[in-house]
């Protein structure tokens, strides 16, 4: 049961570690959905009020709407997705490192024939070479209960700073429109129902996804970094004290429910975001690995 790093390349967890990814692209599909429904869908709309005056309540009406399809529909397909994928997530790592499915954290596990069918979907989609040694392969210098605390932390370690580079982005954005439709209305003399006809009602659905969205990826990037220090702490006590195989389990199923918990509630960065940063983001999770097998004098 010790080897992480040999069995999560094979069968049933490599199977698992598909469906997850296939689960995962669902919900990042549905997020780009509600990007576009709230990114140029509202710029066009402000472009027409500016050029055709007499479409400015329509345009107003129209972006009403579609804040309230954003809220009503897009947004709730968009978590529930989430959730469905958190629940994969927790069907490979509860697999892999041999914990009990706590239901009272995560609910009812999914299906087999939702399992089986996002893993065929994956196979026949895309390529699973990116998905080979998910978790750092030099765990598996430590016992299995070290090694399974090693991986729990950086389960939460990598993503919190990309988390707070997205928040800023979209906060900027945010800020910057709304600067820049007050310069226009400003250069354009219009009166304040000309401005909220014509520029603010229009990118409502946009600001109010920016604004909502920075504070959630902020909001997420703090809950990771408390659930990355509650696993340091656990990590860096068993290093100096020790713990038997019973105590470490009871606490990485402790952690675990936090896990799942935070990858339920947290929402997706932008697609695209992720790979741009992917390389570093691993070779620093690595790095945070090895670290933790000096410091406990599993390797050199």
């Amino acid at each position: 049961m010790q080897d992480i790093a040999g069995r999560q390349n094979k069968e049933p967890y490599f199977g698992l570690l598909q469906a997850r990814q296939c689960l995962w692209k669902i919900a990042e599909r549905w997020l780009v959905i509600q990007m576009v429904a709230v990114i140029p869908v509202p710029i066009i709309g402000a472009i027409i009020a500016l050029s055709a005056p007499e479409h400015r309540a329509s345009v107003a009406v129209g972006a009403i709407l579609l804040t309230l399809l954003d809220a009503l529909f897009i947004d709730r397909r968009y978590r529930h997705a989430v959730k469905v994928a958190a629940k994969a997530s927790e069907a490979y790592d509860t697999k892999l490192f041999n914990l009990p499915w706590n239901e009272l954290a995560a609910g009812p596990k999914l299906q087999p024939e939702q399992i089986s069918s996002a893993q065929r979907t994956w196979e026949e989609k895309r390529s699973s070479d990116q998905l080979i040694d998910w978790y750092p392969t030099s765990v598996d210098n430590a016992p299995f209960h070290v090694a399974r605390l090693i991986c729990q932390r950086v389960n939460v370690t990598y993503d919190s700073s990309l988390r707070m580079i997205y928040s800023q982005i979209l906060f900027w954005s945010a800020i910057l429109f709304v600067l820049a439709l007050t310069g226009i209305a400003l250069v354009s003399d219009a009166s304040l129902s000309e401005v909220l006809l014509s520029y603010l009602f229009p990118i409502a659905p946009l600001l109010i996804f920016a604004i909502r969205e920075g504070f959630r990826q902020r909001d997420a990037a703090e809950a990771n970094q408390q659930i990355r220090n509650a696993a340091q702490a656990v990590v860096e006590n068993v290093i100096e004290r020790g713990c038997t195989a019973e105590e470490c389990t009871h606490k990485s199923v402790q952690l675990q429910a936090a896990i799942y918990t935070r990858r339920a509630l947290n929402p997706l960065v932008a697609p695209g975001l992720y790979g741009l940063f992917r390389n570093k983001l691993e070779k620093d999770m690595n790095e945070g690995a090895d670290h933790w097998l000096r410091e406990g004098g599993y390797i050199t």
